[in-house]
């Protein structure tokens, strides 16, 4: 049962994929040099899978155990919403947020939770285990 659910959501998330309109724009490129960053995370690095998942490893440590005494939530559904909030919000305050953009948003989430958690496995969980 629990494994036809998975496939269920699977494909509801893949049909999902192809039901959203892609566009694509071509930009000019505009300096390839390599600056140095004035600031530790910016809105273009949250927009990333990378920076969004970063993030959201670093926020769910923070409010896990906190949390955890509140609400006993899945640590997976706690990572997809942070995930969620973080790619929305970077896209509002860089390009603005329409229905395509948020239904992306709602895609990557699910990449850049299952990342976190990933980087979650390979590091902390290192230092756990040791203890």
């Amino acid at each position: 049962m629990k494994k036809l659910f998975c496939l269920i959501l699977a494909l509801m998330a893949l049909a999902l994929l192809f039901l959203c309109p892609i566009q694509a724009t071509a930009e000019a490129i505009v300096d390839t040099a390599v600056s140095a960053p004035t600031e530790p995370v910016t809105w273009e690095y949250l927009i990333t899978v990378a920076g969004a998942s970063l993030m959201t490893l670093l926020i769910v440590q923070y409010i896990k155990a906190p949390l955890d005494r509140i609400w006993k939530l899945p640590t997976a559904f706690v990572a997809y919403v942070i995930a969620l909030a973080i790619l929305v919000a970077a896209h509002a305050m860089t390009h603005g947020i329409d229905m395509n953009t948020f239904l992306l948003c709602l895609l990557n989430a699910f990449i850049a939770a299952t990342s976190a958690m990933g980087m979650y496995e390979k590091s902390f969980k290192k230092f756990e285990k040791t203890e």
